[in-house]
């Protein structure tokens, strides 16, 4: 894989963790853990592609929809954290 080059924002390949998500996930779950998180949407894209969704809403439903509706906009806008 020495003569790949990779574009900018294109993911790399391999199996090393990625420090970034493991960091998020870190703290979403120290966050869930005190109480703070009520309800979740995760999207994960895995290493050989796939993409991997979940959800719980704890009874706001709709709350959480908007929210990622909310979470594309800022996606899209180039909005970062």
């Amino acid at each position: 894989m020495s003569n790949v080059k990779v574009m900018p924002g294109a993911p790399v390949p391999g199996t090393d963790p990625v420090p970034e998500v493991v960091e998020q996930l870190r703290k979403r779950l120290a966050q869930a853990e005190s109480g703070e998180i009520r309800a979740i949407a995760t999207v994960a894209i895995l290493e050989n592609g796939n993409i991997s969704t979940a959800w719980n809403s704890n009874g706001g439903f709709w709350t959480l929809v908007g929210a990622i509706d909310w979470l594309k906009h800022r996606m899209l806008s180039g909005e970062v954290e």
